[in-house]
């Protein structure tokens, strides 16, 4: 009887190992792929192995951004174009990127270009220019494509179900809120976002030109509270009521630089309610750039107002921030734009 016994489980156990190898994807499944966000305010890129047969990453290799103010120097444009100086920034910060995709093994490159690309008069030409020179490929997307891809590198990154989350991106020029509705995708694709709530700080409640200011701060308590109510007051015409009715029912995800890194970082936590950033809001708003002391401190303290003001108009209760943008769906699946 212990014979028996003794060669069950050896054969379950030989049964489970096979079982696990069987699993494993074979070695010309993967590929080391380089994928870029190329937003209004700054250029994300991340290098991976990617298990093309699974459509999963198995292991992030890189993972930075670097500040490149596409948006602010459209801004300044009285000929709304992006001009030789930020091209000259651009193409040096994007070959210092690509080098460190090659070094790091990377056979395909291919990034996303978007707001600040959309609404400049020689966006697309921009960036075409800046690609043939590199020899990178980098495509301006739409509005609906960006909250997409949020979406579902969201999705794919927390394994959830399809229609469990409402996914919530803040760029430096747009802001997108997306989810799945049976066949469905509920979508709100905003124009007010880091960038330009910061703007909106600046000239209609101090009465500066943004021209000649680049950062509302300090803020100050009064400015702050005038700037919650300019986001929450937005936000409730702004928004579609289809997104509306479900967005308080669902989980709320945040990702994209601002939740994660801005939100993230000023709270204290990777989930917040808006009483949180409330606080935070409160002990931060008379800080100056340099207390700040952040490559990004001109828009943190009004990020906090514009993440707050909506979180109240659209009565969601808890935003969770997770280390995803645009280039974790590219990297996994670069057919969902090209």
């Amino acid at each position: 009887m212990k014979t028996k016994i003794v060669f069950l489980t050896l054969l379950s156990i030989v049964f489970v190992s096979c079982s696990s190898l069987s699993e494993k994807s074979k070695p010309e499944c993967f590929i080391k792929r380089a994928a870029l966000d190329v937003g209004s305010g700054s250029t994300k890129m991340k290098v991976a192995n990617v298990d093309t047969c699974k459509n999963q990453i198995s292991e992030i290799l890189f993972d930075d951004s670097v500040n490149i103010e596409f948006k602010e120097s459209l801004a300044k444009s009285s000929r709304n174009v992006l001009g030789k100086r930020i091209y000259d920034k651009a193409l040096k910060e994007l070959s210092i990127l690509k080098e460190k995709a090659l070094a790091l093994g990377a056979t395909e490159i291919n990034g996303v270009a978007t707001s600040a690309f959309r609404k400049a008069d020689n966006g697309r030409i921009f960036i075409k220019e800046i690609s043939q020179k590199l020899g990178l490929t980098i495509k301006v997307i739409s509005n609906d494509q960006e909250a997409q891809l949020a979406y579902w590198g969201a999705v794919d990154r927390l394994s959830l179900e399809e229609d469990e989350a409402v996914v919530w991106d803040i760029g430096g020029g747009s802001m997108q809120m997306i989810s799945k509705d049976k066949e469905e995708f509920p979508t709100y694709l905003g124009e007010m976002a880091s960038v330009g709530f910061k703007e909106m700080i600046i000239s209609k409640l101090q009465n500066k030109s943004v021209s000649k200011i680049n950062s509302p701060n300090p803020l100050g308590p009064i400015t702050s509270l005038e700037a919650v109510k300019k986001a929450k007051d937005f936000a409730a015409k702004d928004v579609n009521e289809k997104m509306k009715s479900i967005i308080s029912d669902r989980k709320v995800i945040g990702v994209g630089g601002v939740h994660y890194y801005s939100i993230r970082n000023q709270v204290g936590s990777d989930e917040y309610s808006s009483e949180d950033i409330d606080l935070a809001l409160q002990k931060r708003s008379n800080l100056s750039d340099k207390e700040i002391d952040s490559k990004y401190a001109s828009t943190e303290i009004s990020n906090l107002a514009l993440v707050t003001g909506y979180m109240k108009a659209l009565n969601i209760k808890k935003v969770k921030a997770i280390k995803v943008n645009l280039a974790d769906a590219l990297l996994v699946k670069p057919t969902r734009v090209f």
